[in-house]
């Protein structure tokens, strides 16, 4: 069993993100900690979470865990401990943005910030649907860390995601790398469907902006600190206000080790045995 973090503001697009989350995980076996960060009155969202939990529980029963931490606003450090502390498999955030507006909010900045691990950003507008279609982006330096796609290789399998996988190169690529990059997507994800792009800087900006309005995509694998992580933080950052917050992003990383050889190693996403 694997432990995922939900940090909610109570929102509609908190309860949406959660929602298509335990949609999507439905047959996986994982474990489900909601943590609230006070922004108003203590009791008040005490009661709003313990009523959250309750619902949850009535609703799935024992299919999944769940369990509540409240933090005050002094307390937002001893969030982020305990999300970097708990060895949580991913952080699932439904937050409406400042005003329900786009911007990265104190909130979500502390997290791109200091929290170590896997996130995922969930908008509004998230569908909820078996077939999901998937971007996997990354620079060619960081090639290596396309092996944590084997952490997820039965959610994509189960939801027949159909990828798009896009490197970016500083330089032309021989026929042999090339090969090498497909060999690894077939040995880790041999029944996903995929396209592979390979682009330059110069081409990368407008070509990703057309994928994503054109694609219609339901996530976007990104790894920590690499070009894409670093393009989409920024954009975040950037994207005027008084736009609506809809971004969908999930974050893969290899903080804690590399990605060994023997990838039975590596912490997997599973399905529950039934």
């Amino acid at each position: 069993m694997v432990k995922i973090a939900h940090c909610t503001d109570f929102s509609e697009n908190a309860k949406k993100a959660l929602e298509g989350m335990l949609f999507n995980f439905w047959s996986f076996d994982i474990a489900i900690d909601i943590l609230h960060l006070v922004e108003d009155d203590f009791e008040e969202s005490l009661a709003k979470l313990e009523l959250l939990k309750n619902e949850l529980m009535t609703i799935h029963g024992t299919r999944f865990i769940f369990k509540t931490y409240i933090f005050r606003e002094n307390q937002r450090d001893s969030l982020i401990e305990q999300l970097n502390s708990r060895e949580y498999f991913g952080l699932l955030v439904g937050l409406d943005g400042p005003k329900r507006k786009s911007g990265i909010g104190s909130f979500l900045q502390s997290l791109y910030d200091f929290y170590l691990g896997n996130m995922t950003i969930v908008p509004l507008i998230h569908e909820i649907k078996i077939e999901n279609k998937g971007l996997v982006a990354l620079a060619y330096e960081n090639i290596e860390a396309l092996s944590t796609l084997v952490m997820v290789s039965d959610y994509m399998n189960f939801h027949f995601s159909k990828l798009t996988v896009l490197i970016k190169i500083e330089k032309n690529l021989n026929e042999k790398e090339v090969k090498a990059i497909r060999d690894i997507l077939s040995s880790l994800l041999p029944a996903a469907k995929y396209e592979l792009l390979i682009q330059n800087r110069v081409n990368i900006s407008n070509s990703l902006l057309n994928l994503l309005k054109a694609e219609n995509l339901d996530y976007c694998i990104l790894f920590k600190d690499d070009f894409f992580d670093n393009y989409f933080y920024n954009h975040l950052k950037v994207k005027p206000a008084e736009s609506e917050f809809s971004q969908r992003i999930a974050r893969i990383n290899t903080y804690k080790e590399k990605i060994k050889e023997d990838l039975n190693s590596v912490v997997r996403l599973t399905l529950r045995q039934e």
